[in-house]
């Protein structure tokens, strides 16, 4: 009841807040990639000059209305009456930015949990889903008491495409992911039930010609080069950064929204050129002349696999190392996930394989095991532990991919003592005061545990 009535107060004002401002809304959903979007379509706006806020490192049904009202989450419980009392001020305050644009992210179908609840704070005027992957399944399997994958994804796509028809039926426009089979299925039924809002309803594809959007990619070692066909004409932007095919879904949604609200292509391609995606497949120097990958940014599977091969693409020659983290929040498919991926590595060749998380203690290294009795996997509690195990044993030279998820992984803690340059340590993800006040909190007690 104390919960429920700490959101309810913050959902108030912040409506009345949004009552007050007016702002345009991009909101984007999915399972991978919300982040990313929003890094993306920041970087274009801030090189274009337009007024826009952006909701990073809140997305929720309280980091929401928080960030609508400038406040941050209360470092601890006596913070929150402060908090309390300022939203109503805040919500008051003059704003004069023209766009908001809004991270909606979710892992239940109840309140306040839901999209149901994102929704009543604010429809967006532009909406994205990019993607329905295995990710957050625990919540939804929880209350469901679904467990095949099939199923889950089905519900998920169920409750993230209300974004979208929600917007549709508002009379504003949404952009979709028509690849991915779920979500297709989901705005295909709605569509067909509601043929007046096809128009404002665009796919996106790298696989149908036909969509309204169509991709195409080429993925060099210079980065990704993604061509665009849409209302009949081809626009042509390029990224440096490392990343797969998939991503130019991504880039592709954040140019069209931007093209559609007048941005020319040269300064698209000027934002593309300046962004950076912290602990997103990232290239770090690291000592004694080795590589880092870092993309310790979060664990869904599908990437997982899709950038563990684009890392052996990228650097065929040169000595590995993979450090890899669990996979969370992904309830009754943990077992058969952790499983796949060490069927995916039994494939490949590594100098060391490390990890860390009980979900890989439990399932990942069992399964490795009986496919590699010879090979030896590493297992450690900490990524700190980790990270001066790994310093003292490299020769040099080697490339070194890390991945793993969020809370009590941290993987970005271990490749700290690995870098050239201590200055890069302000490139890597979960940096801010807040994130290293935690994190530090965390280390101490798995020290005394």
């Amino acid at each position: 009841m104390l919960y429920s009535s700490v959101v309810e107060w913050l959902r108030l004002w912040a409506k009345i807040k949004l009552n007050r401002w007016r702002p345009i809304i991009i909101g984007v959903t999915g399972s991978v990639g919300k982040t990313s979007f929003l890094h993306i379509l920041d970087s274009i706006f801030t090189q274009a000059k337009v007024a826009h806020r952006s909701s990073f490192e809140a997305n929720s049904e309280i980091g929401l209305p928080l960030n609508i009202l400038n406040l941050e989450p209360a470092a601890n419980k006596l913070g929150w009456p402060l908090i309390l009392l300022r939203a109503p001020i805040l919500a008051w305050k003059k704003e004069e930015i023209k766009y908001y644009v809004a991270e909606m992210a979710i892992d239940s179908t109840r309140y306040p949990k839901n999209m149901d609840f994102l929704l009543s704070i604010f429809v967006p005027q532009i909406s994205v889903c990019l993607s329905v992957a295995p990710m957050h399944t625990y919540q939804f399997s929880q209350e469901s008491g679904l467990k095949g994958e099939e199923k889950l994804l089905s519900l998920i796509a169920h409750e993230k495409s209300k974004l979208l028809k929600k917007t549709l039926s508002d009379g504003s426009w949404v952009i979709y992911n028509q690849d991915n089979p779920y979500l297709n299925q989901e705005m295909d039924e709605f569509l067909n039930n509601h043929p007046q809002y096809k128009e404002k309803a665009l796919s996106l594809s790298l696989l149908n010609p036909q969509s309204d959007i169509y991709l195409q990619s080429l993925l060099s070692k210079d980065g990704l080069r993604i061509k665009i066909r849409w209302e009949k004409k081809e626009y042509v932007f390029t990224s440096h950064l490392l990343l797969f095919n998939d991503y130019s879904r991504i880039f592709a949604a954040a140019a069209i929204i931007a093209l559609k609200l007048g941005i020319s292509p040269q300064i698209i391609q000027q934002g593309l050129n300046n962004f950076h995606l912290p602990g997103r497949f990232t290239l770090l120097k690291g000592i004694k002349g080795t590589i880092l990958l870092d993309s310790t940014y979060n664990a869904p599977y599908s990437a997982m696999e899709k950038l563990i091969n684009h890392f052996y693409f990228l650097f065929p020659q040169r000595p590995k190392i993979l450090v890899l983290g669990e996979m969370r929040e992904l309830g009754p498919l943990s077992k058969e996930k952790h499983q796949e991926l060490a069927r995916l590595v039994a494939k490949l060749e590594y100098k060391y394989l490390l990890t860390i998380g009980e979900e890989m203690r439990k399932f990942f290294i069992p399964e490795l095991q009986k496919l590699q009795p010879d090979k030896s996997v590493l297992f450690f509690k900490s990524s700190q532990e980790l990270g001066h195990w790994l310093k003292s044993h490299l020769q040099g030279k080697e490339t070194i991919f890390f991945k793993g998820s969020q809370n009590t992984i941290f993987l970005e803690e271990a490749i700290k003592p690995l870098l050239r340059n201590k200055e890069d340590r302000k490139l890597l993800v979960r940096q801010s005061k807040s994130w290293l006040k935690k994190k530090a909190k965390f280390f101490r007690q798995l020290k005394r545990g």
